[in-house]
């Protein structure tokens, strides 16, 4: 099993320019967040676009 915990990736969005996320899970479970701290999920009903929960 591999894990990352809070590594920096680079994401592509399908509308917008690519986001840094941190990066925290294994191959079962994965969650991200903003370099600042803020949850980010995907949100199909908008294109492939992430979403900021602050």
């Amino acid at each position: 099993m591999s894990a990352v915990f809070g590594e920096i990736l680079t994401f592509t969005q399908q509308h917008g320019g690519d986001v840094d996320l941190a990066t925290i899970g294994d191959d079962t479970y994965a969650r991200y967040e903003t370099v600042d701290g803020f949850s980010v999920v995907y949100d199909e009903s908008r294109e492939g676009s992430t979403v900021v929960c602050r």
